[in-house]
């Protein structure tokens, strides 16, 4: 925050950027320095003593042939003055001066150049027209061509923040932003390193902090995120979502416990965060307290009832609580909110081919269900095909339920994926005897 004599200063020093701009505008990058103005020495004062002068010069000759330059300069400086430092604007964080903001002042001293140019051709008195033509032909092409080397930059984000580094290297902004443009297109290790160079820049950059978590968690390096979303914590108490996140890379770490307090601090900072109530339910799911998760799903559900995922958990939690009928009815909602969910489609299948409940079993759905999700996952999920075995057995296609089951087999093998491998192994058996696999009975 800027005293008010800083902010006096920082106007003067604009006032003077913007003109110069006009004259000769070069360099210009999409982001300027931010300028770290200090009262106590003499040189911050120039500028404002310079525009004292030129405005008490211009008032005393204000009825002279000096007149419209007065009107022009006074024009340009309250056109500017809701754009300079004396007013809180967002974009003062990374910069006080942005080419953009000067629009509309400019008018009054190009307006000016442009009557003093048209004056002084009137008074050469051979070739006016021509001169005219040809100075005016000469300008359009150099600010063509001046025009169509700056758009360049401007190709696309990373191009971007790649040309406002090259000019401004202190950006934090432009490191931020050149890191999620890099992140969005894969690119992670990239990403990493200029959100460090966001972060070095200024060590208290949040944003920087809670993101770095985030590209440390994609490539599975959980306690450099952890460090990360602490950090985020740190700076700021009371952003949710680096509690939130932070308690996702606990859970990895199988901290359930703090993961639990973090999520719940989350909640107590936002108490309509869907994501922080639908993983809280998840890890009380994960944790075998199924009717708490039960009451935190439903209420994501009541936060966001057209959430797909939220409805496909909350059916997990049901089936668990041995609830299959309600399980059913959410998995069937999800599914017409995002028909190719394939979760959706595979815990559906599963529930409609091995229920316990006869009134909810449908193994010619099931099929169904199982098919569409295989296809969808490429025909190589062990998973999907798991279900697919079983919902083919309740339909009583035991020959393909048995090919299935073992082609299943070979996949979870590969996988070492032994949940699946062991539960078809017991499976099997009923598959060669020409009976299907029902889960049993579970009381609510």
């Amino acid at each position: 925050m800027q005293t008010p004599l800083q902010r006096i200063l920082i106007s003067a020093d604009a006032i003077w950027f913007y003109l110069l701009k006009l004259i000769w505008p070069h360099p210009l990058i999409f982001i300027y320095s931010r300028w770290n103005v200090d009262p106590s020495r003499w040189l911050a004062w120039i500028p404002l003593v310079a525009l004292l002068l030129a405005a008490t010069a211009l008032f005393i000759k204000r009825n002279t042939c000096l007149r419209p330059v007065t009107f022009a300069f006074a024009y340009f400086v309250i056109t500017l003055f809701p754009v300079l430092d004396f007013f809180d604007v967002y974009f003062f964080r990374y910069s006080f001066v942005s080419d953009h903001f000067q629009y509309l002042a400019s008018m009054g001293p190009l307006a000016l150049a442009g009557a003093g140019v048209v004056t002084a051709v009137e008074k050469i008195a051979i070739h006016r027209l021509r001169i005219q033509t040809a100075g005016t032909l000469g300008i359009l092409l150099i600010l063509g061509a001046l025009t169509f080397h700056q758009s360049a930059k401007y190709h696309d984000l990373i191009t971007l923040y790649q040309a406002t580094l090259a000019q401004n290297p202190k950006c934090w902004m432009a490191e931020y932003n050149l890191g999620l443009a890099l992140k969005n297109q894969g690119q992670l290790d990239e990403a990493i390193s200029h959100y460090r160079r966001a972060i070095n820049i200024w060590p208290d950059y949040v944003d920087a902090h809670y993101n770095l978590g985030g590209a440390y968690i994609e490539k599975g390096e959980v306690d450099e995120a952890l460090a990360e979303y602490r950090r985020a914590i740190e700076i700021r108490p009371e952003e949710a979502d680096s509690h939130n996140n932070y308690a996702s890379a606990l859970r990895e770490l199988r901290q359930f416990d703090q993961a639990e307090t973090e999520y719940k601090r989350a909640l107590s900072l936002r108490p309509q965060y869907l994501d922080a109530r639908l993983n809280l339910g998840s890890l009380l799911l994960q944790r075998g307290r199924t009717a708490e998760a039960i009451t935190n799903l439903e209420a994501a559900k009541r936060l966001q009832p057209n959430d797909a995922a939220t409805r496909v958990t909350l059916a997990l939690a049901l089936m668990k609580n041995g609830q299959s009928g309600e399980a059913a009815a959410e998995l069937n909602r999800a599914l017409q909110l995002a028909p190719d969910k394939v979760s959706a489609l595979n815990i559906l299948a599963w529930l409609l081919a091995t229920a316990s409940d006869d009134s909810v079993r449908d193994g010619k759905r099931a099929v169904q269900l199982a098919e569409r999700a295989n296809t969808l996952a490429g025909n190589n999920d062990p998973t999907i095909l798991h279900t697919l075995a079983a919902a083919y057995a309740e339909a009583g296609r035991f020959d393909e339920a048995l090919q299935t089951a073992r082609q299943a087999m070979k996949l979870a093998s590969r996988a070492d994926n032994n949940a699946v491998y062991n539960a078809i192994h017991d499976e099997l058996p009923l598959y060669e005897l020409g009976l299907p696999y029902h889960e049993m009975a579970k009381t609510p």
